[in-house]
């Protein structure tokens, strides 16, 4: 799941966990489905981070870093 603009990452699974521990008198045993489906989710949403992270770190994001900007401009207009 892609958290939306604002939206923290795994809420919704986190919301599912503690609605069906307050419904089993907060039985661990009872919610294990829900709890592996959010260290799912975390472990999906790190792993998006850190390729976000990799991606903005090389430019190739959305925006591009001012070196790189830098290098292809150059490329583009000395020839």
């Amino acid at each position: 799941m892609t958290p939306c603009h604002g939206e923290a990452a795994c809420s919704i699974e986190m919301s599912v966990m503690m609605a069906c521990r307050m419904q089993n008198n907060f039985s661990n045993a009872a919610c294990a489905r829900e709890e592996q489906s959010i260290f799912r989710c975390t472990a999906q949403a790190e792993a998006k981070r850190k390729a976000d992270l990799e991606q903005k770190r090389k430019g190739e994001g959305c925006h591009l870093l001012p070196k790189k900007a830098s290098k292809l401009l150059k490329r583009c207009c000395d020839g």
